[in-house]
């Protein structure tokens, strides 16, 4: 049923309960196709098992510790602003030293900064530190596990180049790093930490 459809039951329907009847038939059916695409990604989110727990304990933390006014000189500085462009010449920016540093709470609050610019940005993140060896095939399934979510609030259409990753085996490293390549394929201007 399409828009044009329902503009003729409008029209030629004297009894506005039918018309509201059909409405409601309509939205139910494309709220239920929304849910099934979308079920389409989430299964594949559910099937790479990402528990990454440590990434977003840390981000909330600190996020939380942070003090009024913290890292703001970082969305300051020229080289932050030039790299946060979508203009960028540079997709890096490196971030180094000692531990102690802020090193964290540098990264946290530049996540904080991207998300909250209109229009929302998509991010992934992963944090690293010396107390806790994170597996490389870990690493790779959440930021997979993320960069899905990103897509699905993006569009609740599974794109056809990922279709092929719906039976993904979540500790072939080859297969993730290929799912990571075409997921940016469809989100081409996102941001990983």
């Amino acid at each position: 049923m399409c828009s044009s459809d329902l503009l003729m039951i409008w029209h030629g329907s004297a009894n506005r309960t039918a018309f509201k009847l059909v409405i409601s038939t309509y939205l139910q059916m494309f709220f239920q196709k929304l849910i099934t695409l979308g079920s389409e990604i989430r299964s594949l989110m559910a099937r790479i098992e990402s528990r990454d727990q440590f990434s977003f304990g840390i981000f909330n933390s600190v996020l939380k510790e942070r003090h009024p006014g913290t890292c703001e000189w970082l969305f300051e500085n020229d080289y932050f602003k030039a790299w946060a462009t979508e203009e960028s010449k540079s997709p890096v920016l490196w971030l180094n030293g000692k531990h102690g540093a802020g090193k964290s709470f540098l990264c946290a609050s530049a996540i904080d900064f991207i998300r909250g610019r209109p229009p929302s940005k998509r991010v992934a993140f992963q944090f690293l530190t010396k107390d806790q060896y994170i597996p490389r095939i870990q690493l790779l399934r959440n930021l997979a596990w993320q960069l899905l979510d990103c897509l699905v609030s993006k569009s609740a259409e599974m794109p056809p180049s990922l279709e092929s990753f719906l039976q993904i085996n979540k500790d072939d490293s080859g297969s993730l790093e290929r799912l990571i390549h075409f997921v940016l394929q469809e989100l081409p201007f996102t941001y990983i930490f």
